[in-house]
C-alpha cells in the first residue's frame, strides 16, 4: 500500500496509505456498535508525542482517547490530555484533543462519531511546542457521501492534495496534507 493514495478495505476498516506522514484507519463499527465509526490515527513510523486532533466545532465527538492499533479498545490519554479546546484551522472553527502521551506504531489516537452525523472532517498533526507561538502542521481526512464520493467536482481529484491555512492554537475519504495550525 506504500505509494498509494487511495483507500483500501482491509476488514472492517479503511486503511489510507501513500504519501502522509500518518497512517489512518476508519473502523466502521467501534465497540461492537454498528452505529458507531471510530478514526484510528498513528505514525508511520517512529513516534509522535505532543499530538492533536481537530475536528469541525459543530461535530459531535462520541468519543476520544488512545488504544491499541487495530480498534482493540481505548482509553482516555494520560500525559497533559485536554479537550474541546477552540482553535482556528484555515478559516474553520475547531474544537483541539490531544495530549502529550507517545503514539507509536502500536498505540494509537482514536475519536468516534455517530454514522449518522460524521463530520466533514478530521484533522491530526503533531503540536511544535519549541516554536513561539506553538504551530502544528496537520493532515486531514475527508468524509464525503456516496453520491459526492462518485462525482468529484472540476480541479478536484481523490488522491491526497495540499492543504493550506494558518490557524491559532489556545496555548499551544481523501487525506489531505499539510495545513498549519499557529498563532
Amino acid at each position: 500500500m506504500e505509494g498509494s493514495d487511495r483507500a483500501v478495505r482491509q476488514g472492517g476498516s479503511m486503511v489510507f496509505g501513500g504519501k502522509t506522514q500518518f497512517v489512518w484507519h476508519i473502523h466502521v463499527s467501534h465497540g461492537g456498535d454498528r452505529e458507531l465509526l471510530a478514526v484510528e490515527v498513528g505514525p508511520r513510523q517512529g513516534g509522535v508525542m505532543n499530538w492533536r486532533m481537530a475536528v469541525p466545532s459543530e461535530a459531535h465527538v462520541v468519543d476520544w482517547g488512545v488504544g491499541p492499533a487495530g480498534n482493540k479498545g481505548m482509553t482516555r490519554p494520560r500525559r497533559a490530555p485536554f479537550e474541546g479546546k477552540k482553535a482556528l484551522l484555515g478559516q474553520v472553527p475547531v474544537m483541539l484533543y490531544g495530549a502529550g502521551d507517545r503514539l507509536s506504531e502500536g498505540l494509537c489516537a482514536y475519536v468516534v462519531f455517530r454514522k449518522e452525523n460524521l463530520p466533514p472532517f478530521v484533522a491530526f498533526g503533531q503540536e511544535d511546542v519549541a516554536s513561539r507561538p506553538p504551530k502544528c502542521m496537520m493532515e486531514r481526512i475527508t468524509f464525503v457521501k456516496p453520491a459526492e464520493e462518485m462525482a468529484p467536482t472540476d480541479g478536484e481529484s481523490s488522491g491526497t492534495e495540499p492543504c493550506a491555512g494558518n490557524a491559532d492554537t489556545p496555548n499551544g475519504a481523501g487525506v489531505e496534507k499539510a495545513t498549519e495550525m499557529g498563532s
